[in-house]
């Protein structure tokens, strides 16, 4: 049987003396989305191997190239570096959640 899921907020971006760009408000925002989502989901205890897929896709298809292109929006500010590294372990505890629950409904079915 797969643990509860501890759901955590996302980080919002840290603040900055230097207004972020617009673009990187609607990444934010479109990462934000999916992990809410995708935590509802979870913690809704409603595990539909459907919707489980449907989450796992979101990840893997837009979360994850998202937070690549953040990283080389990124690479030269630590601050920002350290954001998307607490994002994106935030997202892998979402996929691995995912992941088992898909595995425990392959071993019931």
């Amino acid at each position: 049987m797969v643990a509860e899921f501890d759901v955590m907020p996302l980080l919002p971006l840290p603040s900055s003396d230097t207004p972020y760009s617009s673009n990187i408000h609607d990444v934010a925002q479109i990462l934000h989305s999916h992990y809410e989502t995708t935590s509802a989901v979870l913690s809704s205890g409603n595990h539909n191997r459907h919707r489980l897929e449907h989450h796992a896709h979101l990840i893997f298809n837009d979360a994850l190239p998202l937070l690549l292109v953040l990283e080389e929006e990124f690479r030269t500010d630590n601050s920002l570096m350290h954001w998307l590294q607490d994002v994106a372990e935030q997202f892998l505890g979402l996929t691995t959640h995912i992941l088992n629950l898909e595995a425990e409904g392959d071993d019931e079915g």
